[in-house]
C-alpha cells in the first residue's frame, strides 16, 4: 500500500483523523518518552482530555504502553 492509498483510507474512515502537530500537542509532550512516542501520546491526550473523545492508541510499543498516560490496544 502506498502513501496516497493510506491517506485516502484515513480521510474516508469515520474512526480516524489526521491531527496537526501544533502548540497544544507540544504543550502536552510527556518528557519520559522519546520525541516520536511523546508526539503520539500527546496527540492522544488532546483527543481525550481536550476534545473529550474516547481514545486508544493502537501500538505494541512497550514504552508507550508502560507509561500509562493513554489507553492502548494491541
Amino acid at each position: 500500500m502506498d502513501l496516497d492509498e493510506v491517506l485516502e483510507r484515513i480521510v474516508s474512515a469515520s474512526n480516524m483523523e489526521i491531527y496537526p502537530l501544533n502548540e497544544l500537542v507540544v504543550s502536552l509532550l510527556p518528557t519520559q518518552l522519546r520525541i516520536h512516542d511523546a508526539i503520539i501520546v500527546a496527540t492522544g491526550l488532546v483527543f481525550r482530555d481536550v476534545m473529550g473523545e474516547p481514545t486508544a492508541t493502537l501500538t505494541k510499543d512497550t514504552k508507550i504502553v508502560s507509561c500509562g498516560l493513554i489507553g492502548t490496544v494491541w
